[in-house]
C-alpha cells in the first residue's frame, strides 16, 4: 500500500521522486500542478507512474493521482467565491472570467446556464455574489457542467457541497423561494423527480427539503431556518456513511447549518450528481435570490 502525505513542504522519501512548483505568497488562489516524477515500487521492480496535482491556498490542499491508469482526487475539487474585478450581469457573459474567481483541484468548471426572458436573471457576480431572479416568462437557472458522480465513485468518498445563502428578496409571496439540488441531470427544479434531495430557501426565512421532487413535511415545516450568511454544508455518502452516494450502496445526505449537523436523510440511489442552484420555478411576479463561496469537495481529509 502507498501513502502519500500531501504538505506544503517539498518533501522527497526514499524510492520517491517530487517535483513541486512554489507558489509565491502574491499568487492567487489557483491550483498549481505538480508533478510526482516516479516512483519505484518497493514490492515490484516496476515503476508505478503518478502524477499529482496540488492546491495550497491557505490551508486547503487537494491531490490527484493517477495510479496504474486510475486516476482519484481528493480534497477541494473546485471553489467559487464569484468577486469578479468587474460584476458580471450578464447571462451571456456568466462564463467569461471563472479563472477570477474559482480555484481549486479541476482549476475551472463552467456553468448551463438558463436565463429566459433576460439575460439578468442569471448573473456570476452582481457585487461579489451568484444572482438569480424570476418573473413570469422564466427563471434563471445554473448547472455546474460536471457529474460529480465519476470523480467520487473513483475514490469511493462522499460529495460534500457548500454555500453561502445570501437573500432571497422581491416575491410578492413571501412563501416563494430560491432552490439547490442534486439531481440526475441538470437544471432540474426540485419538484422533479430526478431531483435526488432539494432545499427551498424561502423569502420568509423556513428552508424545506425536497427528497426525489416530493416536499417533505409540508411548506410550512421541514427541514431548518436559515438567514443571512447562513452557511449549508450538504455530505452525500452511502448509507453506511463511509463511501460514495453513487455507486449502488445506498444514498443519503448529512446536512449542517453553520457547521451544527441538522439531520440526516435517506434518498433513493442516486447515480448521477449534476449541481443547479435557480430562482423560483414556477413563474409569477419577480423575485430573486443570492449565493456566494460555493465549495465542492470529495474528503475531509487527502488519505488515498
Amino acid at each position: 500500500m502507498i501513502f502519500v502525505m500531501l504538505t506544503s513542504m517539498c518533501v522527497s522519501h526514499h524510492g520517491c521522486h517530487f517535483h513541486f512548483v512554489e507558489m509565491g505568497s502574491d499568487a492567487p488562489c489557483h491550483a498549481t500542478t505538480q508533478t510526482i516524477m516516479k516512483y519505484q515500487s518497493l514490492i515490484s521492480p516496476s515503476p508505478l507512474a503518478l502524477s499529482l496535482s496540488l492546491v495550497l491556498c491557505g490551508f486547503v490542499q487537494s491531490a490527484e493521482i493517477t495510479l496504474n491508469g486510475v486516476t482519484r482526487s481528493y480534497g477541494l475539487l473546485l471553489n467559487d467565491n464569484f468577486n469578479e474585478v468587474t460584476s458580471n450581469e450578464n447571462a451571456t457573459t456568466f462564463n467569461n472570467n471563472l479563472g477570477q474567481t474559482q480555484s481549486g483541484l479541476f482549476g475551472t468548471v463552467n456553468y448551463s446556464v438558463q436565463a429566459p426572458g433576460g439575460d439578468w436573471k442569471a448573473q456570476h457576480s452582481n457585487g461579489g455574489r451568484l444572482l438569480l431572479a424570476s418573473n413570469e416568462f422564466g427563471t434563471g437557472s445554473v448547472s455546474l457542467n460536471r457529474n460529480w458522480a465519476t470523480d467520487v465513485n473513483a475514490g469511493n468518498t462522499a460529495l460534500i457541497v457548500s454555500f453561502v445563502v445570501d437573500s432571497v428578496s422581491g416575491y410578492q409571496d413571501a412563501t416563494n423561494w430560491t432552490q439547490f439540488n442534486i439531481a440526475s441531470a441538470p437544471h432540474l427544479d426540485g419538484g422533479n423527480g430526478g431531483a435526488g434531495f432539494s432545499t427551498l430557501f424561502r423569502q420568509n426565512g423556513d428552508a424545506n427539503r425536497e427528497v426525489g421532487g416530493a416536499l417533505v413535511n409540508g411548506s410550512g415545516s421541514g427541514l431548518t431556518a436559515w438567514a443571512t450568511n447562513d452557511v449549508f454544508t450538504y455530505k452525500f455518502t452511502n448509507t453506511a456513511g463511509n463511501g460514495s452516494a453513487f455507486n449502488g450502496n445506498g444514498s443519503q445526505v448529512t446536512i449542517s447549518r453553520n457547521g451544527s449537523v441538522i439531520g440526516t436523510y435517506a434518498m433513493s440511489q442516486q447515480s448521477d450528481a449534476f449541481l443547479t442552484w435557480s430562482a423560483y420555478n414556477y413563474g409569477g411576479p419577480f423575485g430573486l435570490g443570492t449565493f456566494d463561496n460555493l465549495s465542492v469537495r470529495n474528503a475531509e481529509r487527502i488519505n488515498p
